[in-house]
């Protein structure tokens, strides 16, 4: 199965997503734990600094992409199969069934009331309708 092209660029982009929250809770948990322990707050004010500042940035860019993924639709195309009787060489289409095939055999004709089965003759996907936009 084919790769889309920016999928490497997202999955590289959640690693250092990834990597960027597990350090900022290292770096806030050093802080808090040297905060309790060391007469010098100074150095342990900077770790808390870093560590809820690398959070805040990982949580709000969590929050971007899933505010930009709400409103992708995705549209599927609609797969259908067309079949052709051999008597009255009436055609029908149909939804798409796993198994269908060209040349495949299909359902009995319900027009002429033939007994061989009608042959597939094209599969295909529709289109799914285009929305229209407005200036």
């Amino acid at each position: 199965m084919a790769k889309q092209p920016g999928s490497v660029f997202v999955s590289l982009y959640f690693m250092v997503l990834g990597i960027l929250l597990v350090v900022s809770a290292g770096m806030l948990a050093i802080g808090v734990r040297e905060l309790a322990s060391s007469s010098d707050p100074s150095q342990s004010m900077f770790y808390v600094l870093i560590g809820t500042s690398g959070l805040a940035i990982t949580l709000y860019s969590i929050w971007q992409i899933q505010s930009k993924t709400k409103g992708l639709k995705i549209q599927v195309a609609k797969v259908v199969t067309v079949l052709e009787c051999g008597s009255c060489h009436k055609k029908v289409t149909r939804n798409f069934k796993e198994g269908d095939y060209v040349y495949g055999t299909g359902e009995k004709c319900g027009s002429c009331g033939s007994d061989a089965p009608m042959t597939i003759t094209d599969v295909f996907a529709e289109k799914p309708p285009q929305k229209k936009t407005t200036l």
